[in-house]
């Protein structure tokens, strides 16, 4: 066991101890790591010492990997160039420490942020209007020739006008394509939910590593120095916009489209967002809030609530402070996709990525990557765009119509393929070749990435949208019916999306035609992506180390050959632990008959048996009055989960439950789940409580992220398999895209048949393993018996 001490908080585990260890030499040898330990063993923590433990280490030994060895230099000059750059860097470094203290004491002492608070915020009564109402939809002219829009350039993908670009450059901020020299190591920590991320930050707040250098004053006090870890959180507009005129739209698209328009250069300065000062206050106002936002460990929340305090846009300060920060950590989604990671202008190159819950990841970027539009989308999109072209089509010059017109062109084949081919009814998913749709009258003399990169750059989509919102706001009766009609993401941007990702080799994904979920008589045209090793390799190749954890993570396989095909097997370092809980204190068990003796049966064909139902309902009574406190129960799905309290409530089964404990039921609204776990907590820590029950669904919103501890998640009862739909479309395109990859890869060892024998096997146990890790994540613990 290594002596290493890594600063957890507690007396570590063994099994934490020997995790962080394996975690620091993942980065230390620039490998990718998984690493499986099971919920409740303290993860999140072991992720965060391991991970500053290493970072602290590797800036105490004052790497200087931008010193040139080749120089012809003699080595005693090249060494003292060495030296002279560390001292330098430590000076900076407590010099910018000693000011972060001092913001923390003033904090402490007023309660409240220092000074240089924006004053513009409280003094304007009209900001986050419009300046000229329909005028602000209108298109810049276009040049194609440069790809620009005449004066209003933003760098590609990152939606951030230029003025703001170059506040966020003398900030020291680095926007993608940059060579920035000198960049402080950085710790990208992501996981699924801005819930997750809350739970982490509370972690970081417990964490006290060694400082990497000696403070400025009182060296002889130096064992009593601390510093500070320094974390900062991204987000998106809707998260961290504290303009309320601009915030309350609800809708993200939005929101996205009213912040570009106020930051627009014609805009007046009395009607501009005061939350972005004027460019003589800009350097101070961000500054401000970056030093403010490295005093303290702040959750995205506390960003908001720096952000209104300051007056300064938390959304762009945020950015403007990841220099100095140790730890960024964000939602997953913005982390693995190239366009969100553009917008928000991160460079991961020689970075440390930690994902955590990572055991859906390849299911994550596989939905990111895939798109669907149905011809009733299309039909909005035209209708949209020509009421549109209606308004503005004498003011648009340049290339403008050019490009609208070949965009209406590709909507007119669009509709037209979809019209043909399903005429109405559809009885079920067709394959399609992607070159059937290259091939329609017209689409062939159309460049589709010069549309999306016109589409990017002209923000055409946004303003359709928002010009249509505009409208439906004016034509509305009431506020809320107005914001219902606008809470659409821009349509024209996701068919633009859907014809680019069928530039990918046929190889990567699959298209199909089915009816659209809403309407079986909508035909819809879907691409969904297979291989996801693709659109994760520049995460993987830029970063210095990956690390993927979670408490499912087996078989690891699925990530070797599905995430990593192309690395090398030792630079793939695969880790697995187990429970802190001693065995003894588990107790698992199978219920194969019910009490009446009659036989459980989940497959799909059986399940709705209502005399299963209720002995099911009477088996799960009996469990309540054995354990105490709270029990969590489990059902594959929420339509499964209606139907059986249906029929508990028909019967007396309910009401005898009800006796038992107190029940909750999960709901499928996002926003109730929140309130229903506080008030299934609050039930069970009332004094005399029977305890509660939970019905609750697997790969629900109480499937991961929530800690069921205590005296809260005494028992857990799964009921059946969740098994995937292995006859829909979607899984039987998996399936054999995974027996195609896998005869493939066996090459010439084995016959003909022994590699189709041994593709369908592997094929079956993906299918296995998505319904046991989604079992695995649900009940908190890995179960090894299920491999046998």
């Amino acid at each position: 066991m290594s002596s290493r001490d890594f600063h957890h908080p507690y007396n570590p585990y063994p099994i934490q101890q020997a995790f962080m260890e394996g975690l620091y030499w993942t980065i230390e040898d620039r490998c990718v790591g998984i690493f499986e330990s099971p919920t409740g063993t303290g993860k999140s923590l072991s992720l965060l010492c391991g991970a500053i433990t290493w970072l602290r280490d590797h800036k105490r030994n004052g790497e200087t990997e931008n010193i040139d060895d080749n120089c012809n230099e003699p080595d005693w000059v090249i060494q003292h160039d060495k030296e002279e750059k560390q001292r330098r860097e430590t000076h900076r470094k407590a010099e910018y420490e000693a000011k972060l203290k001092r913001i923390r004491d003033n904090e402490l002492r007023s309660k409240k942020p220092a000074a240089h608070v924006n004053k513009r915020l409280k003094l304007s009564s009209t900001f986050g209007e419009f300046t000229d109402d329909e005028a602000s939809f209108g298109l810049s002219d276009y040049d194609s020739d440069k790809e620009q829009l005449s004066g209003k350039l933003c760098l590609e993908g990152s939606n951030i006008l230029p003025e703001t670009q170059q506040l966020l450059k003398k900030l020291g901020h680095q926007f993608p394509n940059e060579e920035t020299p000198d960049l402080d190591l950085e710790i990208f920590y992501a996981t699924r939910t801005h819930s997750q991320l809350r739970q982490f930050v509370d972690e970081i707040r417990k964490v006290n590593i060694p400082p990497t250098f000696e403070p400025l004053d009182k060296p002889s006090q130096s064992g009593d120095f601390a510093e500070l870890i320094k974390h900062i959180s991204l987000g998106s507009r809707k998260t961290l916009c504290i303009n309320p005129k601009v915030s309350r739209l609800h809708s993200a698209n939005m929101i996205n489209e009213r912040c570009l328009e106020l930051q627009k250069s014609g805009t007046p300065p009395d009607k501009k967002c005061p939350c972005l000062p004027p460019r003589k206050e800009q350097h101070l106002m961000m500054d401000t809030f970056k030093d403010h936002a490295l005093a303290r460990i702040r959750d995205i929340e506390d960003l908001a609530a720096l952000g209104r305090q300051l007056g300064t846009c938390p959304y762009y300060a945020s950015r403007a402070s990841l220099g100095p920060t140790e730890i960024v950590t964000l939602p997953y989604p913005l982390l693995i996709q190239k366009s969100a990671r553009e917008a928000l202008g991160i460079n991961l190159k020689g970075h440390i990525i930690i994902i955590d819950e990572a055991h859906n990841i390849i299911d994550a970027i596989t939905s990111i990557n895939s798109v669907s539009i149905s011809l009733s989308q299309i039909n909005t999109v035209k209708d949209h765009l020509v009421i549109y072209m209606d308004k503005f089509s004498k003011r648009l010059k340049g290339k403008n119509k050019v490009y609208i017109a070949q965009i209406l062109r590709l909507l007119n084949a669009l509709e037209t393929f979809l019209q043909t081919r399903a005429k109405g009814n559809i009885r079920g998913p067709v394959l399609v070749d992607p070159s059937e749709l290259f091939r329609l009258q017209g689409v062939d003399q159309v460049n589709i990435f010069k549309i999306e990169k016109y589409l990017k750059i002209s923000n055409l989509a946004r303003k359709i949208d928002g010009y249509s919102s505009y409208k439906s706001r004016k034509d509305a009766k009431t506020l809320a019916q107005a914001e219902i009609q606008s809470s659409d993401l821009p349509l024209l941007m996701q068919v633009s999306s859907f014809l680019v990702i069928l530039a990918n080799p046929s190889k990567e994904g699959r298209l199909f035609l089915k009816s659209a979920e809403h309407d079986t008589n909508d035909p819809c045209l879907k691409y969904m992506l297979l291989d996801p090793s693709h659109q994760f390799k520049d995460i993987a190749e830029e970063a210095r180390a990956v690390v993927l954890a979670g408490g499912t993570m087996e078989p690891t396989s699925d990530f070797s050959h599905r995430l990593f095909p192309y690395l090398p097997q030792e630079r793939v370092r695969k880790f697995s632990f187990g429970h802190v809980v001693p065995p003894e204190n588990i107790l698992a068990m199978p219920l194969s008959n019910s009490p009446g003796g009659k036989k459980f049966d989940f497959t799909f064909e059986s399940r709705r048996d209502e005399i299963m139902i209720d002995e099911l309902g009477r088996a799960i009574l009996n469990i309540c009055g054995i354990i105490p406190d709270g029990v969590v129960c489990f059902f594959p799905s929420y339509a499964y989960l209606k139907f059986v309290v249906a029929r508990w409530q028909r019967e007396d089964i309910w009401a005898r439950l009800g006796q038992k404990k107190k029940l909750f039921q999960e709901p499928e609204e996002t926003g109730a789940a929140d309130l229903v776990l506080t008030d299934f907590s609050a039930s069970i820590n009332v004094p005399g409580s029977t305890g509660a029950l939970l019905l609750s669904v697997v790969s629900g919103k109480m499937s991961e992220g929530i800690n069921f501890s205590d005296s809260l998640g005494r028992g857990v009862i799964m009921v059946g398999l969740p098994f995937p739909n292995a006859m829909s479309i979607e899984w039987e395109i998996k399936l054999q895209y995974i027996e195609q990859c896998t005869f493939e890869r066996l090459g010439h060892t084995l016959s003909e048949n022994q590699k189709k024998q041994k593709a369908k096997e592997e094929s079956r146990e993906f299918l296995e393993n998505t319904c046991m890790r989604a079992v695995n994540q649900s009940i908190g613990m890995y179960v090894d018996c299920y491999k046998e």
